[in-house]
């Protein structure tokens, strides 16, 4: 596993947990301050503390009312955000990029246009994986599962998506 993996879920453990005592028994909201260093791991970590708090939004509005969402959004909003503005300030004066340097090393050579360019090493590397693995050949049938063949909406929503893909993964189609 990688080097970050073992903390990424510490945090995201330990901000669930809290989430759960927060939601229950009406805690300060500390879960942020785990999620919020759980967004620092990794360049997609930041979506897993989005899921969290809307999902708490909704359990304490369930609970609580507007009033006790209000006050449980502001505290857990900036319980979130201040550290991680804090973070991402100091990141950028440092290092001058807007995102780490994994997420330019994964897409490419660095510049920061045409991040989604058939061309680019993310690209290659996906060709490689799904061409070695023959997993690129099983995308129709996951698509297909996915959807559904038995109504014919389903199987509709299924030929859309395989021909969406098609024109996204066939070189020179763009």
């Amino acid at each position: 596993s990688g080097l970050e993996n073992p903390i990424f879920i510490v945090l995201l453990a330990a901000g669930s947990v809290l989430l759960l005592y927060e939601i229950e028994e009406q805690r300060f909201p500390w879960s942020a301050l785990a999620f919020s260093l759980l967004a620092f791991t990794r360049p997609e970590a930041p979506m897993y503390p989005a899921v969290a708090g809307v999902v708490g939004a909704v359990w304490i509005l369930g609970r609580r009312g507007f009033k006790g969402l209000f006050w449980w959004t502001w505290r857990w909003g900036a319980l979130f955000l201040g550290p991680l503005l804090v973070w991402h300030a100091w990141r950028y004066l440092y290092f001058a990029w807007e995102f780490p340097n994994t997420y330019y090393a994964k897409l490419g050579d660095g510049r920061r246009t045409d991040l989604i360019g058939w061309h680019r090493r993310g690209w290659a590397y996906m060709r490689k994986y799904a061409l070695h693995t023959g997993q690129g050949f099983l995308v129709p049938v996951y698509l297909l599962g996915q959807t559904g063949v038995r109504s014919r909406w389903r199987l509709i929503t299924g030929l859309v998506l395989l021909a969406a893909l098609a024109v996204l993964v066939v070189p020179g189609l763009d």
